[in-house]
């Protein structure tokens, strides 16, 4: 009975001597891939620097030519945004070579810090009613953050090639195929706001992806009793069309703050009736129903128009008379 018991122990002993042991060697190997991994991270950083060196020698002694040791160079140039120009890749035998067929260099942006700085006080500017503010997706500008170190707990990439957000870009907030806003969008969740003078400094810097259009709005102030001020992030759309061709609706964004004169003007560039042609606005309610817009300091909200409203312009005649007066004569 003694042995067995002491059999027992020594039992337990090695498998708590053989679990201590595995768990060392687990410990051991999970060390060996950190360790093999952050060579790896050294090493790839290592040779990132080295190639954004002979991108600046390219740049420094504005060479249209240069070789590199292999397609993965390429790849990390692509990879890492590293401006060259206009690039045409093509594979001779051995190496990789880089044509640059533009004479033009990129533009060099100003240093990070200037650009954090100047965002930064831009951002806490107040709203003012009637400014202009400019959306930018959110996705992009994090990616700008990041690139410049805005928040101070992000300071792992700043200045780096491979954070660069690239060209200004707010496909992720267009409906797709268009260049509208998605519907409900939330803000900081899904885009950001810069005054115009912001906009103006990162379109600078950084430009717009190609095909798309800025995305100004108006600071407007909304409340009967109680005002505050916010930004329309989305103006009404208004459908206007000549008196003369009812069928040709065009639509615009007006926002609600604009006043019947603005929207007048607007008509008048968009039909091309010159100044001195004395015109009307009509709102068309139904297909027989309009009313005269008359107050031309009101704006599109106080003047009770909304979201869809289809406009009509009417020319006055050469003798005088106007086109719906005749019209309704004859109806």
């Amino acid at each position: 009975m003694k042995t067995i018991q002491d059999n027992c122990s020594k039992l337990s002993a090695l498998i708590s001597e053989t679990s201590s042991m595995k768990s060392k060697m687990e410990q051991k190997v999970r060390e060996c891939k950190r360790c093999e991994l952050f060579m790896a991270m050294k090493d790839m950083q290592t040779k990132q620097k080295i190639l954004q060196q002979n991108v600046l020698e390219v740049k420094r002694h504005n060479l249209r030519e240069f070789e590199f040791e292999a397609n993965s160079s390429i790849k990390s140039l692509m990879e890492n945004h590293i401006p060259l120009g206009n690039l045409v890749f093509k594979q001779n035998v051995g190496i990789t070579c880089i044509n640059e067929e533009s004479a033009q260099m990129s533009k060099p942006t100003v240093d990070v810090e200037t650009q954090k700085s100047f965002v930064a006080n831009q951002l806490h500017k107040p709203l003012i009613k009637g400014e202009t503010w400019y959306i930018i997706d959110v996705k992009w500008f994090k990616q700008w953050k990041s690139y410049v170190g805005y928040e101070s707990w992000d300071h792992f990439n700043v200045g780096e090639e491979s954070a660069h957000p690239g060209p200004i870009d707010n496909t992720p907030i267009f409906q797709e195929g268009t260049d509208k806003l998605k519907e409900h969008l939330i803000d900081d969740l899904d885009y950001g706001l810069v005054p115009e003078e912001c906009w103006q400094m990162l379109l600078s810097w950084y430009g717009l992806l190609e095909g798309q259009k800025p995305l100004p709005r108006k600071v407007i102030e909304e409340g009967t009793y109680s005002k505050s001020l916010k930004v329309e992030v989305y103006p009404w759309h208004i459908k206007i069309c000549d008196n003369s061709k009812p069928d040709a609706v065009i639509t615009k964004l007006f926002s609600r703050s604009d006043t019947i004169r603005n929207l007048e003007e607007e008509m008048r560039r968009e039909f091309s009736i010159s100044n001195d042609k004395e015109v009307r606005l009509w709102s068309r309610y139904m297909t027989n129903t309009y009313e005269q817009l008359t107050k031309k300091d009101n704006t599109l909200q106080d003047a009770g128009l909304y979201q869809g409203q289809l406009i009509v312009i009417e020319q006055k005649n050469p003798d005088g008379t106007w086109p719906r007066k005749i019209i309704k004569k004859k109806d």
